[in-house]
């Protein structure tokens, strides 16, 4: 093959590893040794600091737009003087910064010969970088790959002309446009103007392979219910709480991962108020087995979840698993067969699961053992580029 390819990141929140870096950290691994690869990514994108310690990320040429897209600033000014500022003064920003933007992709396509593109759109209507990128590549006539990860909320407002345009600058400038799953290809055609969506389903590495992660405060003669990822109310951690109240003497909860801090002190109170023994642990940088120590991980998702990463991952590690019945994640977990479905947002539903579970360790086995068997089948890194190849 041996390509010069470009891989577009802008992300917003910072620190917390997404599903997207790690499938393009496994993407990498599976393409560097035969491709000269470049990353590039907003100026706050937090895996342009040098101390990242992704390994095969690290073997990438990462190159960091050194200015402030509109999004950043209007994320890391957010009070209410500031917004009325953005909407009066800071559009000629917004506009002058996109040129320039797609200024600054066409020379740097052109410069470094990039052969393909590969836009990761982490939630959908994604940045201003990934347009702006989609337009320089066509420009300079570069294959152009958008990745549409996800699909953020999608409200219809006088925004929606614009929204309409944007799209149908993607279906003039994307020579593909691939997504994650079934459901959030249908969400697309539904919700935008976007044509000719494939699918390539992510994949992981083996997590059960990996360093394990320490956690001092587990306590081990409790039954561990465990979740993995970003701690946001679309995440529905509260309906699990609420399947769980008054269990401290029998079942631990561990959340790690990293978020809203008004989300984790309501966590914090439900749990407190309803005698849950849980126990918070940041997710690190560094890929390590978060999973070992879990009886049972859920994942209990009620909007925007178009794949669960986080699932596969506790699949490699051949974990009994319950998820919400919602979005990607029905296509993954085939209920009663490698885990099992809830009604999304039914603490009622969730609590008959997890207590079936508990009772009967030859159902969770078997559960469990059927998760790995579907792992090796459909969902190593592996598999997930040699897909990504067949569009290449």
């Amino acid at each position: 093959m041996n390509k010069k390819i470009l891989i577009v990141l802008e992300e917003i929140i910072q620190g917390i590893p997404s599903g997207v870096i790690s499938v393009t950290e496994n993407l990498i691994a599976g393409i560097y040794k035969k491709n000269n690869i470049y990353i590039l990514t907003n100026k706050t994108h937090w895996i342009s600091d040098k101390k990242d310690k992704f390994k095969f990320i690290n073997k990438t040429k990462k190159v960091k737009f050194n200015l402030y897209t509109y999004s950043e600033l209007n994320y890391f000014l957010q009070s209410k003087v500031f917004k009325i500022f953005f909407k009066i003064f800071l559009i000629p920003y917004r506009l002058l910064i996109f040129i320039y933007l797609i200024k600054y992709g066409y020379v740097f396509l052109k410069k470094n010969k990039i052969e393909l593109v590969l836009n990761q759109s982490g939630g959908w209507p994604g940045g201003e970088m990934n347009l702006a990128i989609s337009i320089a590549s066509y420009l300079v006539k570069v294959k152009n790959i958008l990745i549409i990860h996800n699909l953020s909320s999608y409200k219809k407002s006088f925004y929606s002309k614009f929204i309409y345009i944007r799209d149908s600058i993607y279906n003039i400038t994307a020579d593909k446009i691939i997504t994650v799953s079934k459901s959030c290809r249908l969400n697309l055609y539904k919700n935008t103007s976007l044509k000719n969506i494939f699918i390539v389903k992510n994949g992981s590495n083996d997590f059960s392979k990996l360093k394990k992660l320490k956690i001092k405060k587990v306590k081990k003669r409790k039954f561990i219910i465990g979740y993995v990822g970003h701690i946001h109310e679309r995440k529905g951690l509260e309906t699990l709480l609420y399947s769980i109240k008054q269990t401290s003497n029998e079942i631990q909860f561990i959340i790690i991962g990293g978020g809203e801090k008004n989300y984790i002190n309501k966590l914090k109170r439900i749990a407190h108020k309803n005698f849950i023994d849980i126990l918070f642990v940041k997710l690190q940088k560094k890929t390590l087995n978060y999973y070992h120590y879990f009886d049972l991980f859920i994942l209990p998702s009620k909007q925007f979840e178009s794949f669960g990463l986080v699932l596969v991952e506790a699949m490699s590690c051949k974990k009994t698993i319950i998820c919400s019945n919602y979005g990607g994640m029905k296509e993954i977990i085939i209920n009663k067969k490698n885990g099992m479905l809830f009604k999304k947002n039914n603490s009622n539903d969730l609590k008959s699961k997890i207590n079936y579970l508990r009772k009967n360790k030859k159902t969770s086995l078997m559960l469990s053992n059927n998760a790995k068997l579907t792992y090796h089948k459909l969902y190593t890194s592996k598999i997930m580029v040699e897909n990504y190849k067949n569009y290449f």
